[in-house]
């Protein structure tokens, strides 16, 4: 989903994917931890990006409601990436 400012949200549907968030973000999302559950469709794990493709923000979408979302090293994101997720 393209948004305005260059971001875009990019919905992390492999094993890859979310273990590429993970070492970049530095959180658990990936190595294996939320795997089946987006195989399974009952989650659903997107990543805020910027023009450039770096992440800023992952969230986790669970019945259609934001369950988590997190910055950098598992910290509360940067204010100004918020009104985005």
């Amino acid at each position: 989903m393209k948004l305005s400012g260059g971001m875009e949200i990019v919905q992390l549907t492999t094993p890859e994917a979310l273990d590429y968030e993970s070492t970049y973000m530095g959180h658990c999302v990936g190595q294996g931890d939320y795997d089946s559950g987006v195989r399974e469709g009952s989650i659903e794990i997107y990543s805020l990006r910027d023009s450039n493709g770096e992440p800023h923000a992952t969230f986790e979408v669970r019945d259609n409601e934001v369950h988590q979302c997190k910055g950098k090293g598992n910290k509360t994101p940067v204010q100004k990436y918020i009104p985005y997720v």
